[in-house]
C-alpha cells in the first residue's frame, strides 16, 4: 500500500528533478510569469498586463499566487514553478480523501488513489510546469467533496461547492463548471435516489455564488480594462475557446488516441484494468463515470484540445483503478511476471530510443537535436527495466500500485535525457540579459511579430517591446538609430553585416541587431 512519506518523496523527486535540469520554457511558462511580473511592476492586480497591453486570454488567481509568493521571498523564478506542484500534492490528498467518502469501508482504496494518481503520466508531467490546469483540478476536487456534503448536509456543502467554483473561474474561467454540474445533474443516477427541490435550489445558488466570486474581479476588471478587454473576458473567451477555437483545432477522437500514453504505465498495467472491467456498479463507482465520461464527451466535442486540459479527469481514473484493485480478492488480481512486459516493453522502447539517438542522429536523418540526448539517461531506464524484472517478487508480487515507479522512472529519464536539448534550445535567460542591459543603456527594443513575453520576466524587462512585422525592420531602425532589433536570423534583411547577439532558439537562432548591422548605403 501507498504510504504517505512514500508519496511525498515521491513528487519532491519530480518536482526537484524539473527545478534542477529544466528552464522555463517558452511560450507558455514565459508568458504567464511576464504577464505576473508586469502586474508586479506596474502595481496593478485588477488587470493583468502583457508587454504594455491588457492581457484577457487568463484570470488573475495564478498570477496572485505568484505575487504571494514574491511578497514572501522577494522575486524569484522557484517560487512560481513550485505553485502549480503545490496545488498537484493537495490534489493527491483531496482524492484520497474523497475515496474514503465514496468507499468508506475499503481503506485500501484510499491508501493506493495518490500514487495511481501521481503515477499517471500526464499527471506526472505537468506537476512541474507552470500552467493554470492543477488549480482547475484543485478546484474540481473540492467542488465534488462539496456535492457529497451537500447530499448530507445541505447548506454546507453548496457553500463549499459554490466557494470551488469562484475559486476555480479566476482560475481558468467557466471551464471549471463542466466536471461539478455533470456529477450535480447525474445526482439521481450515482444517489441512486431521487433528488428534490432543494439539490436543484442549492446548485443554482452554488453556481450563483461562484459567478459572483468571479464577477467580483471580471466587473472592475472590465471597467478599467477598456471596452476590447471588457468584451474579450465576458464574452468572446469563452465563445471562441468553445466553438472557433483554431489554435489547437483538432478531431473529436484526439484524446482517445492519446490515452494510453496519457495514462501510462497504468493503461499498460493489465491487473489495474481487469480490476476496472468488474467493478460493480456502486454508488462510488457510479459518482466516478458522472465525473469522467461526460466530461471526456465534452472535452472531446471541443475544438480546442490540449493534453493538459484533460487532468480534473484523470482524479476520476485513478479512483476507478484504485477501487478496481479491490475486485477479485487478492488471488484475483494477483501481478503476475508477464504482467510487466507491457509497461516494461514501452520502457524499454523509450530507453533504447534515447540511448541510441546520438548515433542515428545522421544515418536516419533525425532532427539536429537529436545528438544532444543523452544515452546516459536511456542506458538507465534500461538498467531500470531489467531491476523492475528481478525484483518482482519483492515490488510488483505483493504490491498493486508498484508499477506506479515505471511511470516515474520515465519521466524522471525523460528531463534528464532532453537535459541539454532544453537547456540550449529553450533557455532564453542569455538573450533576456542581453536585453536588459540593452534597457539600461536607455534603447527603444523592437521585436518582431509575434511576441509572447518570452523575455520581460526572465530579463526583469520594465518597458515594453515595440513589436513590428516582418519587413518594417529597416525602416525601423533608420527611424530608430539607437535601436535593437530581436528577431530570427533566418529571416533578417539581407546584407546584415554582423549581429550584436545571437542564441539559438528551437531549431532557429534569435539575433539582436542595430543600424550599425547593417552596410552604411543600406537606404
Amino acid at each position: 500500500a501507498a504510504a504517505v512519506p512514500w508519496v511525498l518523496g515521491a513528487w519532491g523527486l519530480l518536482v526537484g528533478v524539473a527545478m534542477a535540469l529544466r528552464p522555463i520554457l517558452p511560450v507558455d511558462e514565459t508568458r504567464y510569469l511576464s504577464v505576473a511580473w508586469e502586474m508586479w511592476q506596474r502595481g496593478d492586480l485588477l488587470v493583468p498586463h502583457l508587454n504594455g497591453l491588457p492581457y484577457s486570454d487568463k484570470p488573475p488567481l495564478l498570477f496572485w499566487l505568484f505575487h504571494l509568493g514574491w511578497w514572501l521571498f522577494g522575486v524569484n523564478e522557484w517560487w512560481p514553478r513550485l505553485v502549480p506542484a503545490l496545488f498537484s500534492l493537495a490534489s493527491l490528498f483531496l482524492a484520497r480523501s474523497l475515496a474514503r467518502r465514496l468507499w468508506p469501508d475499503q481503506a485500501a482504496v484510499a491508501r493506493r488513489t495518490p500514487a495511481v494518481l501521481l503515477g499517471l503520466t500526464l499527471w506526472s508531467v505537468y506537476t512541474t510546469l507552470i500552467m493554470f490546469d492543477m488549480l482547475v483540478a484543485c478546484a474540481v476536487l473540492v467542488a465534488l467533496h462539496g456535492l457529497l456534503t451537500a447530499r448530507e448536509r445541505g447548506i454546507r456543502g453548496w457553500l463549499v461547492v459554490g466557494a470551488a467554483l469562484g475559486i476555480g473561474g479566476l482560475a481558468k474561467g467557466p471551464v471549471v463548471l463542466v466536471m461539478p454540474l455533470t456529477v450535480a445533474l447525474l445526482a439521481p443516477w450515482w444517489a441512486g435516489t431521487k433528488v428534490g427541490v432543494r439539490w436543484w435550489a442549492g446548485l443554482l445558488g452554488a453556481v450563483a455564488m461562484g459567478a459572483s466570486i468571479a464577477l467580483a474581479w471580471a466587473v472592475p476588471a472590465a471597467a478599467a480594462g477598456g471596452g476590447a478587454y471588457a468584451r474579450a473576458i465576458l464574452f468572446t473567451q469563452t465563445e471562441e475557446r468553445l466553438v472557433y477555437s483554431l489554435a489547437h483545432g483538432r478531431p473529436w477522437w484526439w484524446y482517445l488516441a492519446l490515452l494510453p500514453v496519457m495514462l501510462f504505465p497504468y493503461s499498460f498495467w493489465v491487473p489495474a484494468w481487469k480490476g476496472v472491467l468488474r467493478l460493480t456498479a456502486d454508488a462510488g463507482t457510479r459518482f466516478c463515470l458522472a465525473w469522467l465520461m461526460p466530461g471526456l464527451v465534452v472535452f472531446s466535442l471541443i475544438s480546442g484540445k490540449q493534453p493538459h486540459y484533460l487532468l480534473p479527469l484523470l482524479p476520476a481514473v485513478a479512483l476507478l483503478i484504485a477501487r478496481g484493485m479491490e475486485t477479485g480478492g487478492e488471488a484475483g488480481l494477483a501481478a503476475r511476471r508477464w504482467h510487466l512486459a507491457p509497461p516494461l516493453a514501452f520502457l524499454v522502447l523509450v530507453g533504447a530510443a534515447i540511448a541510441t539517438a546520438r548515433w542515428a542522429e545522421r544515418p536516419f536523418r533525425l532532427p539536429t537535436w537529436a545528438g544532444l540526448i543523452s544515452p546516459g539517461a536511456g542506458l538507465a531506464l534500461l538498467a531500470l527495466a531489467a531491476v523492475f524484472v528481478l525484483s518482482y517478487e519483492r515490488l510488483f508480487a505483493t504490491r498493486r500500485t508498484a508499477v506506479t515507479l515505471v511511470g516515474l522512472a520515465l519521466v524522471v529519464a525523460l528531463h534528464v535525457g532532453f537535459a541539454e536539448i532544453a537547456r540550449k534550445a529553450y533557455d532564453l535567460e542569455p538573450i533576456a540579459r542581453y536585453a536588459s542591459v540593452m534597457e539600461w543603456q536607455g534603447r527603444p527594443i523592437a521585436f518582431i511579430a509575434p511576441y509572447h513575453g518570452q523575455l520581460h520576466f526572465l530579463g526583469r524587462l520594465a518597458r515594453p517591446f515595440e513589436v513590428i512585422q516582418p519587413g518594417a525592420e529597416l525602416v525601423w531602425v533608420h527611424q530608430h538609430p539607437r535601436g535593437k532589433v530581436i528577431q530570427d536570423l533566418d529571416y533578417a534583411p539581407p546584407g546584415l553585416v554582423r549581429a550584436d547577439f545571437t542564441q539559438s532558439y528551437r531549431e532557429d537562432v534569435l539575433a539582436v541587431w542595430g543600424r550599425e548591422s547593417l552596410p552604411q548605403t543600406t537606404p
